[in-house]
């Protein structure tokens, strides 16, 4: 009988033949008008049976057939000599596939691997389907699709890119099967990482609050400080100590405000009041937004804080209010502005005038009024006062122009300007091929390169402003510095620094680096788990060797190993013999190239239990006469898995049954020599093997005649006589 077992898209065809023989199936969709198939596949050429026992069960399995499709078939046999078909008399037998209307099932949405800007969407189908994503931002109701990735796959893996920062995204999975049934699943969120511009913590603390000597005359301050991160500033100012509502004015606006974002601030007041005390407060806040939407900015930024009160006096009238618009009214005449001793953080600007006077230079990025420097000792006092003046400005920005204005004035106050002008500080040294070596635990080697000989500073630390400092005063282009006893696990902060050989200061943009730490293990999973096998998969951050011990629970002298000395970072462990229905405890180890090890527990490892017994396949019998006209009778069989080999037999249907254990050895081809046996006897017997696991095996009763003994020719001429006389044998006489 022909059976065919059809799915969507698959068949199995069995049928059964009397002899050993090959199992060919020829198929077609369709017949032709002699009612033939019509252009046939033919498969199993080269097969062979698989039953052991007469009758022969035959079975060929047929895939990637379309579905709701009548398909039309017959089946073939050959024993080597004679070919037996089988047409369904002329008729062909057929099939039809069914239709899958089943759409994949989703499963495993791991949480998203996310940055700032990208996401990277990650889930499962039982069955090979296509992978899209349709995602949205919070608060928006229209969603965008991602274009759909037609490869047929369990795993699906679609990355999201161009997302904003520190937002959250609402999304849907959609997977379709090769039948066109889709699946989309329920609706799952993630919010992208903060920018690194805004990853800091929030801004905390400001320090050094001065009104250096230098900058300060009869009606002009300017105010230093520091925070702890980049923030935009302002000034209150007022002659009362704690009362700002009606502040003196610095600019138009009651306050003095700042244009960048700092760490480093210097804020100039103007038209102060001479041996006046002025009370004044910062306040700060950093660049994390709380409300984007909001106008005011004291809702829009998120965080904020404000200095203590602090307080400078400004120095007397530079002439005596009584003096003012009497004796001298003409202010001193500035001549021979120079810019010298130019670095990439600071120069100097000097001039002449024709009598004694102060010394001031107002200068800025954007406009001459942004930040003033003078000499402190000739402001101070106007009995110091020079015709001769030079100004050093430090702090400035490497390869960048400055608008400033010199200024005098002398002893009636009268005040001189100079006109406009600009300088621009030197371009940092060229930095380039910048490298971080961490061979070591707690070490990393900066290597860079200059365009000309510099001295080599690295300034570092796990935050900034930098913690540590390392230098070489020597003048090189190419430059090493070793940094040690570095924590492991941090990222670093750094930033390279130098001087060339005529004073020009460089330095480069802050950089990060992570010091060597011990491999990373991930990933483990427990792969392939038999009764006496499983392979172990982790993955390591950098490349490394693998070690896999296992010890056995509850005894923890039953120990073994397993590894690689292969260096990678995928890692694929078996372990072999292990003992059936046993949790083991795992040890993962990973050594790199420099020898430093990592070592981590896995979860435990139960090995499966073999509850099945062995499959008796192939019984096959042989019996001879020996030149003793004794029996020699050969038994054999298959198993689908090691077992040991034994007889059952017995004389006839009613004899005692006896055992004839043959080999304890674990075998899948099984020979038993019997010459116990009597000749031309009925024996009936039965095949016997038991596994590893002591799962027993018994074939069915088979029927065996041994062959009967050989009559010499005597005998056979006796016997002759006997059956036509009747009297061979007899005794007595006529």
């Amino acid at each position: 009988m022909v059976n065919a077992s059809a799915s969507n898209h698959q068949v199995t065809i069995t049928w059964r033949t009397d002899t050993d023989s090959n199992s060919i199936v020829n198929y077609s969709t369709s017949l032709d008008q002699a009612g033939n198939l019509s252009n046939p596949i033919r498969i199993g050429e080269d097969s062979s049976s698989v039953g052991g026992s007469s009758p022969h069960v035959h079975e060929q399995t047929i895939n990637n057939l379309t579905q709701n499709t009548v398909y039309y078939f017959s089946v073939e046999s050959n024993d080597g000599e004679n070919t037996a078909i089988d047409n369904n008399g002329e008729n062909f037998y057929s099939f039809t596939t069914t239709l899958d209307e089943e759409p994949p099932v989703i499963s495993e949405m791991d949480e998203p691997v996310i940055t700032s800007s990208r996401a990277a969407i990650h889930w499962i189908t039982d069955e090979p389907a296509t992978s899209q994503v349709r995602y949205r931002e919070s608060g928006d109701d229209d969603y965008t699709d991602t274009a759909e990735i037609s490869t047929m796959d369990k795993g699906h893996y679609v990355i999201l890119s161009g997302l904003l920062p520190n937002t959250r995204y609402y999304y849907r999975v959609i997977s379709r099967d090769i039948s066109g049934n889709s699946s989309t699943s329920a609706e799952a969120d993630f919010t992208t990482s903060i920018d690194e511009e805004f990853n800091h913590d929030p801004v905390s603390r400001i320090n050094n609050i001065e009104v250096p000597r230098e900058n300060l005359s009869d009606t002009n301050a300017v105010v230093t400080f520091d925070t702890d991160q980049a923030t935009l500033c302002f000034l209150e100012l007022s002659t009362s100590s704690e009362t700002y509502t009606n502040p003196v004015v610095a600019y138009e606006n009651g306050y003095s405000n700042e244009a960048n974002y700092n760490k480093s601030h210097a804020i100039r007041l103007i038209d102060l009041i001479p041996e006046t005390e002025y009370f004044f407060k910062i306040t700060c806040h950093d660049n994390i937004i709380e409300d984007p939407d909001a106008v005011d900015d004291a809702d829009k930024f998120a965080n904020w804080i404000t200095s203590d009160e602090e307080d400078f006096v400004t120095l007397e009238r530079r002439i005596a209010e009584s003096l003012i618009g009497t004796g001298d009214l003409t202010p001193p005449q500035i001549s021979n502005v120079k810019v010298s001793s130019v670095t990439g953080e600071s120069v100097t600007i000097t001039w002449d005038t024709d009598e004694n006077s102060n010394s001031l230079v107002n200068y800025g990025i954007n406009n001459a009024n942004e930040n003033s420097a003078g000499e402190a000792e000739i402001n101070f006092d106007s009995a110091n006062y020079s015709k001769a003046h030079s100004v050093i400005i430090r702090g400035l920005v490497p390869d960048t122009k400055y608008l400033y204005v010199v200024g005098s004035s002398d002893i009636f106050g009268n005040v001189a300007k100079s006109s406009e002008t600009f300088f621009k500080t030197a371009s940092p040294s060229s930095i380039s091929s910048i490298k971080v070596e961490s061979k070591n635990l707690g070490e990393a080697l900066i290597t860079w390169k200059t365009n000309s000989e510099t001295t080599s500073i690295v300034e570092y630390g796990i935050e900034t402003p930098y913690e540590e400092k390392k230098e070489n005063s020597d003048y090189v282009k190419e430059h090493s510095v070793l940094l040690t006893e570095l924590k492991q696990g941090e990222i670093y902060h750094f930033r390279l620094k130098g001087m060339d050989k005529n004073g020009n200061l460089y330095a480069s943009a802050d950089n990060t680096f992570e010091p060597k730490s011990p491999p990373k293990i991930t990933g483990i999973n427990m792969n392939d788990v038999s009764e006496h096998e499983a392979t172990i998969t982790f993955a390591t951050d950098v490349p490394t060797d693998s070690n896999v011990m296992y010890t056995k629970v509850g005894a923890s002298n039953e120990v073994g190993s397993q590894g690689s000395r292969e260096m990678t970072r995928d890692h694929k462990v078996t372990l072999e013999n292990l003992e059936q229905g046993t949790t083991y405890s795992i040890t993962i180890s990973a050594r790199d190239e420099q020898g430093i090890e990592a070592t981590v527990e896995g979860p435990d490892l139960t090995t499966g239990k073999d509850e099945n017994p062995p499959k008796i396949d192939q019984v096959r019998t042989d019996s001879a006469l020996t030149q003793n006209d004794k029996v020699q009778t050969i038994i054999s069989w298959k198993t689908d898995e090691q077992a040991t080999t034994s007889v059952l037999y017995r004389e006839g249907r009613t004899g005692q049954e006896k055992e004839l254990k043959v080999s304890d050895n674990m075998a899948t081809s099984h020979i038993a020599v019997i010459t116990a046996f009597k000749p031309g006897t009925v024996y009936n017997f039965r095949a016997k093997s038991i596994d590893a696991s002591e799962n027993e095996a018994l074939s069915g009763h088979y029927t065996l005649l041994t062959p009967r003994k050989k009559e010499n020719i005597i005998q056979i001429i006796t016997k002759n006589f006997q059956d036509i006389f009747g009297w061979v044998g007899k005794t007595g006489g006529r």
